[in-house]
């Protein structure tokens, strides 16, 4: 699907970056929302040299960060405990540019 804004395409379908042929996604955790713990798939390329997924407060206010050592496809999982009930935004950060970001809800 695409918008034309003041004369210009934007693309507005989900961001990939393209390394080497190979795509770098995020997907949205599973299951959502959850109150013990959640997967979160990703996908990586080879030629990457810095991957993370930081996970934020609903203010913008980094409050866990996983470093993804997994390259290609992979997930993480994350506990509930990790952080308190609540929603929360998580992004894919790869070689310092956000890819993509999702929300999760942390139930009781």
């Amino acid at each position: 699907m695409q918008v034309i804004l003041n004369g210009e395409n934007t693309d507005i379908n989900r961001q990939n970056i393209q390394l080497n042929g190979s795509s770098a996604y995020l997907e949205q955790n599973q299951p959502n929302p959850f109150s013990n713990n959640t997967f979160i798939k990703y996908n990586v390329p080879v030629d990457v040299k810095d991957a993370v997924i930081n996970i934020f407060d609903m203010n913008g206010q980094l409050i866990h960060s996983e470093t993804i050592t997994r390259i290609g496809k992979g997930e993480i999982q994350l506990k509930a405990g990790t952080v308190a009930v609540g929603t929360y935004s998580y992004s894919l950060v790869i070689d310092g540019q956000v890819l993509d970001t999702k929300r999760m809800v942390i139930a009781k």
